[in-house]
């Protein structure tokens, strides 16, 4: 069977033609590459428009929100999960309120006349790198990385990967027909094999170009005339979910997220420099334009990139170990009390404030575990405890059990003791490290014993829902 043919079977076939044309979120569903897309936020650019149409609620409760479509519901309804997931607004008591990263955001608003479409496209796509859409941190990365995975399975090389994304960024697309002979609609229509086995992309790179000309021409003359007899005429009908400027958006995000995914040990500073260059490979920009709002407003940038190399910015990125400076420092907290109220974690300025409630908070949670890990009972930890040469207690680690990366679902501040749990060393890898059949037993056994103690403080989290954050059974 020659290219054109297998294209024509997966379109008569009622399920794999849906898989690959709609744009749902679920799992089964193929259409969309970035699941943080819905008709409210259909292009990156989207999460501005938004933010901006979102600012009428700022600071009311959502009881007080007027009705505003056929439904009786407030439009806003719809953007909450999106502004939540990219940080640009938190809440209290159902009070609705722009973060740091928020604040940034107006000032890119404000600015129309600063930047061009191009370069407010860039900062808008740094400000929500960071972001959690599906309960996943840093979506974005891990979402780029699983794509090309699938393109280097498929095997494609990620030379030729590049070439395809920077031809169809540096053509004119002017219309739809325009998309049908460029390598890219086809890695973006096919980016996941047909219930991981049928692989068309696999098909598509291996054929020769007569056979691709021919898949080509049929393709073309289906936007031509409007058809929607097969899987990308119909997703890209006119009045479908999906359109050029979505793809293009993927390309984009794709280009500049690959490149950051293979950074390591880099300086903030270096950071920002190299991916503007990179950008500027794929769109006319003003530099230094850029990098001076970016170092403008270091105290939010710095946090995205703390965040996205996963640098413990309360450790100062150091691992968890006692130094006789932080055995000082402890005993000094004793005393302290906490206030329980949400703190923006979004901006450097609060830092020094969330690094004192947490360090309040260690030293209390491993007082109350008696120095003795709290998961004792099923690991036997007994056999794996060490002494601190400082402290000449057992050693042990304070582990957030609601992840510090999910605080912006919850309208209570986490930096409460009843989400601080004492682990030794072993128990503490394994939540984070080990296979999911050995952590996950470890897991529900926390949740039966911290579950009503966190709904009692605002913290209602279901067991579906902690499973998700840990990333169980993916």
């Amino acid at each position: 069977m020659n290219l054109l043919e297998k294209y024509k079977k997966m379109s008569k076939d009622e399920d794999s033609f849906q898989r690959y044309v709609k744009c749902g979120n679920e799992p089964e569903i193929y259409g969309n590459m970035f699941y943080f897309r819905q008709t409210s936020f259909r292009n990156l650019m989207d999460f501005k428009e938004s933010y901006d149409k979102f600012k009428e609620v700022d600071g009311i409760n959502r009881s007080e929100w007027k009705k505003s479509d056929s439904y009786g519901q407030h439009l806003d309804k719809h953007r909450t999960v999106r502004m939540f997931g990219s940080k640009l607004f938190s809440k209290n008591e159902r009070v609705y309120y722009k973060t740091q990263k928020g604040l940034v955001m107006d000032k890119i608003i404000e600015n129309k006349q600063r930047f061009s479409e191009k370069e407010e496209w860039f900062l808008v796509y740094l400000l929500i790198l960071d972001s959690y859409f599906n309960r996943k941190i840093n979506y974005i990365l891990g979402q780029t990385k699983y794509v090309f995975e699938n393109f280097l399975a498929s095997g494609i090389t990620e030379d030729n990967i590049l070439i395809a994304i920077k031809e169809i960024l540096t053509s004119k697309i002017n219309k739809k027909v325009d998309l049908a002979n460029k390598n890219y609609l086809y890695m973006d229509t096919f980016y996941r094999p047909y219930k991981n086995k049928c692989d068309f992309l696999s098909l598509y790179h291996d054929a020769d170009d007569a056979q691709k000309q021919e898949l080509h021409q049929y393709v073309e003359d289906n936007l031509r005339n409007k058809r929607t007899n097969c899987i990308i005429s119909k997703k890209y009908q006119n009045s479908g979910n999906y359109t050029i400027k979505m793809l293009l958006d993927n390309a984009k995000i794709l280009f500049i997220t690959n490149y950051i995914n293979k950074m390591s040990n880099i300086s903030f500073e270096e950071f920002i420099i190299t991916i503007v260059e990179k950008y500027k490979e794929i769109e006319r920009i003003d530099v230094k334009k850029i990098t001076n709002f970016v170092f403008e407003n270091k105290d939010v940038f710095e946090i995205i990139y703390f965040n996205i190399f996963e640098i413990d910015y309360l450790e100062n990125g150091k691992p968890e170990v006692e130094t006789e400076e932080e055995t000082v420092q402890e005993e000094a907290v004793q005393e302290e009390t906490v206030q329980e109220e949400k703190i923006d974690d979004t901006s450097t300025k609060n830092i020094e404030e969330l690094r004192r409630v947490s360090n309040i908070l260690k030293k209390k949670a491993k007082e109350r575990a008696g120095y003795r890990c709290e998961l004792e009972s099923l690991s036997h930890c007994n056999r794996f405890y060490f002494t601190s040469k400082k402290s000449k207690r057992n050693f042990l680690v304070a582990h957030h059990f609601v992840p510090r990366e999910f605080s912006n679902e919850f309208e209570k501040s986490i930096e409460v003791i009843e989400n601080y749990i004492s682990l030794c060393p072993r128990c503490h890898a394994m939540i984070h490290s080990a296979e999911d059949r050995e952590r996950k037993p470890l897991i529900h056994f926390i949740y039966s014993q911290r579950s009503q103690k966190l709904k009692d403080k605002g913290l209602g989290v279901s067991l579906e829902e902690i499973e998700k954050f840990y990333r169980i059974d993916e």
